[in-house]
């Protein structure tokens, strides 16, 4: 009984740190996130301006709800997303920012959900 006690205590221990490391491996400091859903935001409103107010999704116009708070972190790439309505329907749109020579640059943009339903479709990508 002992024996069994003392490894559900070790395989709690050794869970308790790789959640711990998991949620503070990669933070970014708040100015950080902030300069990042700053250049998405450039972005969407660059589009915006191009389109006329419209946010085009291949043959889909839509209308621009927000940017989520949340950013990610995925190896050199940051990721945030946005949702962008077309009537009931919900687009969510997923952002790739990566930073070069210190400034943060949206470098690819994916159709990531369509009402909740995963798609990950790219959307256009930086060459």
């Amino acid at each position: 009984m002992q024996k069994g006690r003392m490894i559900r205590q070790g395989m709690l221990f050794v869970l308790s740190v790789a959640l711990l490391f998991s949620c503070t491996a990669g933070k970014m400091s708040a100015e950080e996130t902030s300069k990042i859903q700053g250049a998405m935001k450039e972005y969407v409103d660059a589009k915006l301006l191009q389109d006329g107010n419209v946010y085009k999704i291949e043959d889909i116009n839509g209308t621009f709800d927000y940017l989520h708070e949340g950013v990610k972190k995925s190896g050199d790439m940051y990721i945030s997303c946005a949702d962008v309505k077309v009537g009931t329907t919900v687009y969510d749109i997923d952002y790739y920012v990566t930073k070069e020579k210190g400034t943060y640059t949206v470098t690819k943009e994916v159709l990531h959900k369509i009402n909740k339903e995963k798609v990950d479709r790219p959307l256009w990508e930086k060459k």
